[in-house]
């Protein structure tokens, strides 16, 4: 992301926004992994690889091999420690990430949504939706219709 950003830069304000996305993420990260004492160090592992490879096709098999478990040990074992099963952690995560983007990049919404692997952008648009309407069920009224997400909308969802 950040070096599409910097080759596609046009103004030094441009390139200033493209550190400060870096920047952001760097503390988006640094917060969420405060959260991680609570888990065994191998479902750490697995929780920052998917947290860091967002953008990339994640799998149970792939996250597997990367901590040295089965499949089946590695499902069994994340959803005991982490209460949802992997697949769910994995579109939670991009679903926070797309949040993220939708507020701090020019990304469009396709672009965003090809680059988390959402498959198509009703499928993405519906995830990010409904993700936005639970959190707004506890503090104001849902979102009807994502074409009114506003930037403050999408900040909120992040959470």
């Amino acid at each position: 992301i950040y070096l599409n950003n910097l080759s596609h830069a046009k103004s030094y304000g441009d390139i200033t926004a493209s550190a400060q996305l870096a920047f952001d993420d760097f503390l988006f990260l640094v917060h969420n992994h405060l959260h991680l004492n609570q888990y065994s160090e191998n479902i750490k592992a697995c929780i920052d690889y998917i947290e860091l490879h967002t953008d990339d096709d994640l799998n149970i098999p792939l996250l597997a091999e990367k901590i040295g478990y089965s499949d089946y040990y590695l499902s069994k074992k994340f959803k005991k420690e982490v209460g949802v099963n992997i697949n769910a952690y994995i579109k939670k995560a991009r679903v926070q990430k797309a949040a993220y983007l939708l507020v701090s990049s020019k990304m469009s919404i396709q672009e965003i949504s090809d680059m988390l692997h959402f498959g198509n952008r009703n499928f993405f648009c519906r995830a990010l939706r409904k993700k936005c309407i639970q959190h707004r069920r506890r503090s104001a009224p849902a979102i009807k219709n994502i074409r009114h997400l506003s930037y403050d909308h999408a900040a909120l969802c992040m959470t």
